[in-house]
């Protein structure tokens, strides 16, 4: 069971966008009714909350310069090749996500899965050692706990589905008293709003690291959210 919708021109990104349901029961004395309701368009955020998408000034990417010799000189970390001209991986913004085979760089990839406004969209890489990081600079205004948390989509193919593997994102938030490192485990868990934690933050920009450090194959970057308690 499922709802497609279909954007055709717009600037949603990808244009077609499936809700999936579950188990629905039955209800046979509904009657069913054909009509049309106009919906006050919104942002989707509640006035307590702040949310940085991976597409929002403020993200950064930090990855360590390949060694490899052939690398440096045919492919300069300016993206042109050797003689001048642009390399043809970097010609194209969005690339297609390939999750069985995922990139070992940071590369942004669309998927109706993904967080996102108009365009859903996130970057994401193979796991690894931790060398390879993402950091949402946030700015906030007001003093207070808040509670921080992140978009983690969960994409499977079902040929290539491994439910012995610990799919674990490691953050880090710089709070008020210092840095947190907590651990987000998505193995029993579906895409959505993952909670890492409850931070005072002081009216500054809050920054929220995330690293490539994982067991599982392939890590996500997408959006965080703070939440201000009362």
């Amino acid at each position: 069971r499922s709802l497609t919708v279909n954007t055709y021109a717009s600037h949603n990104i990808p244009s077609t966008i499936t809700q999936q349901f579950g188990k629905i029961e039955i209800d046979e004395k509904l009657q069913a009714n054909e009509s049309e309701d106009v919906i006050a368009y919104t942002e989707g955020v509640e006035p307590n909350e702040i949310i940085q998408d991976n597409e929002d000034p403020g993200f950064k990417m930090s990855s360590p310069r390949s060694n490899s010799l052939i690398q440096r000189i045919f492919i300069p970390a300016d993206g042109t090749s050797a003689s001048g001209g642009k390399v043809k991986n970097q010609d194209f913004k969005y690339k297609g996500l390939v999750s069985w085979n995922p990139p070992v760089e940071w590369t942004l990839s669309t998927n109706e899965q993904f967080y996102g406004k108009q365009i859903r969209s996130a970057y994401y890489l193979k796991a690894g050692m931790g060398d390879r990081k993402v950091t949402w600079n946030i700015p906030i205004k007001a003093p207070g706990y808040y509670k921080v948390l992140a978009y983690i989509p969960k994409i499977r193919m079902g040929w290539n589905r491994d439910e012995h593997i610990d799919e674990e994102y490691h953050f880090t938030v710089f709070h008020d008293d210092g840095a947190d490192h907590q651990t987000v485990n998505m193995k029993d868990n579906d895409s959505g709003w993952m909670q890492i934690g409850s931070y005072h933050l002081s009216p500054d920009t809050v920054k929220v690291e995330l690293s490539n450090l994982s067991k599982a194959k392939v890590i996500y970057a997408d959006a965080i959210k703070l939440v201000k308690e009362n």
